[in-house]
């Protein structure tokens, strides 16, 4: 049961790791009552005599749930190292070398070594939520058995993509959920959000979301994206996230940066 909280296939693993890293980096409220086992940053007394009630005070979910700043930090720096070899692993025709696969699933065993004591401590959390056992994949009490309420909360799965170039400046996205394996989908009630870049091959390449200054949406997870023939030859570069149009607080994470040349 432990074991099968985290996932062993290497599109599986990374959509776990990015995950639950942004879900533990979430903002949360100090509830009345509620022990946090380290300080968090304090907040300043109410002032003046219109101040009826204090400001309920702001932490992470990492602190909610009780893991050690070291703790929060090693879970960073494994999804770095982790996003790094996948994003090789991902390329094919380029960087998927035996060392890249070899290191990729070192990476695996030693985050699962050491997040498997963390997660049995969350699992006994006096705080623990639906929400939390979900994101964790830990099926534990009140989750075990039922089917959790459906809350109105913020998409955490990042989508897997890929693009393949077609001539005349055409390349085919190929966009899917992390919980199917090879067919192209959508999660339930989202629209796909693409930001993208497209620049000469010797170009320095964007090394963050910010740097990507174009956007389209689509309804279809798979699509032909037209650049024109003036584009054969740059590089595109882009990212993808589930976004739902009618209420953007839930819009998902975005996926890291891929580049394909454009043909």
């Amino acid at each position: 049961m432990e074991n099968s909280r985290i996932s062993r296939t290497p599109s599986g693993f990374n959509a776990y790791i990015n995950n639950t890293k942004n879900y533990l980096l979430l903002d949360t409220t100090v509830q009345p009552g509620m022990y946090i086992p380290q300080p968090f940053p304090p907040v300043s007394p109410p002032t003046g005599a219109t101040v009826a009630v204090a400001p309920t005070p702001i932490l992470k979910n990492w602190q909610r749930l009780w893991l050690l700043p070291s703790e929060m930090d090693r879970w960073t720096s494994f999804c770095l190292q982790y996003s790094t070899l996948y994003a090789k692993y991902s390329d094919k025709a380029e960087s998927r070398t035996r060392a890249v696969k070899d290191n990729m699933f070192s990476v695996m065993d030693s985050f699962s070594t050491f997040a498997q004591p963390i997660l049995k401590r969350i699992e006994g959390d006096p705080y623990v939520t639906i929400d939390d056992l979900s994101v964790f994949h830990i099926k534990s009490g009140f989750l075990r058995d039922a089917v959790p309420t459906r809350h109105r909360v913020p998409i955490i799965d990042m989508p897997e993509f890929s693009m393949v170039p077609l001539g005349g400046g055409e390349a085919r996205f190929h966009v899917r959920s992390n919980t199917d394996s090879k067919r192209a989908s959508k999660l339930p009630g989202t629209q796909i959000e693409v930001r993208y870049l497209i620049l000469s091959p010797d170009a320095p390449s964007p090394p963050h979301i910010d740097g990507l200054n174009r956007q389209i949406i689509s309804s279809k997870a798979v699509f032909v994206f037209r650049s024109g023939d003036e584009n054969t030859g740059k590089i595109l570069y882009a990212a993808v996230r589930w976004i739902v149009v009618n209420d953007p607080s839930r819009n998902g994470p975005w996926t890291t940066i891929q580049n394909v040349g454009i043909a």
